[in-house]
């Protein structure tokens, strides 16, 4: 469904949060017929963050807005033979184009399709080009009218900007603090998501909390018995 609500996303350009939530609750209204409101919220928020996270659309919470982002084939770390993955807007025409693309080089080139099922239903479908070089990667896009960068995998350039966790702490001011009486997630390092069970060394951790009342996260970050409130998106 997700692939759906990309599409309807993509046909604007730009759209208000408005907008954005009217095409989320029809397209997932079929499905959320017997669905509480509060789970209802969880998957909105769950799929902003996919969707943010993942390069196709740009949510500015300030202006209320959620901009697009353009088409664009993206290195991703390879090991062997390289692989890009398609980001940003996307329409059945686009995915079309691609394929023509493709099909035109097929000796040297394949399109892969990654279903994703469970909590990560939300993600659309992942397409990514497996090619014998990277030449044929920019003949793809340049075909395909896609833009493309192979200068480096972009998951290296975002490690390379993000914030380190000491400069992170270092910037924290830490207090004794008394743990919130709400449900709670704790971040797994070995996973990378939050789970409802504890994981790992408990004195020392990053603790999601949910406000029972305006359905709001709030993070914090252990030491012992100390926290500070931190920012989830810290790293980005």
């Amino acid at each position: 469904m997700s692939d759906t609500l990309i599409y309807a996303m993509s046909t604007r350009g730009k759209l208000n949060l408005e907008q954005f939530n009217e095409l989320f609750r029809r397209v997932y209204s079929p499905s959320f017929k017997q669905v509480e409101e509060s789970v209802k919220v969880d998957v909105r928020r769950h799929t902003v963050r996919i969707l943010d996270s993942l390069g196709y659309c740009e949510f500015d919470f300030d202006k209320r807005m959620v901009y697009m982002c353009k088409p664009s084939l993206m290195l991703l770390p390879f090991f062997g033979l390289p692989k890009a993955v398609l980001t940003g807007a996307r329409s059945p025409f686009l995915v079309q184009k691609l394929k023509t693309a493709i099909k035109k080089h097929r000796d040297k080139v394949v399109l892969k399709h990654l279903i994703h099922s469970g909590v990560n239903e939300v993600i659309p479908i992942t397409l990514y080009v497996e090619a014998i070089d990277i030449e044929t990667v920019r003949k793809i896009a340049k075909d395909a009218q896609i833009a493309c960068d192979t200068s480096c995998p972009a998951a290296w350039v975002m490690a390379n900007f993000s914030s380190s966790l000491d400069n992170i702490r270092k910037s924290l001011n830490f207090e004794s603090q008394v743990e919130p009486n709400w449900r709670r997630r704790v971040f797994s390092k070995d996973r990378l998501v939050f789970s409802g069970f504890e994981v790992g060394n408990m004195a020392n951790y990053l603790a999601e909390y949910k406000d029972p009342v305006s359905q709001q996260l709030h993070h914090w970050l252990w030491h012992d018995k100390y926290a500070a409130p931190v920012d989830r998106d810290w790293g980005r």
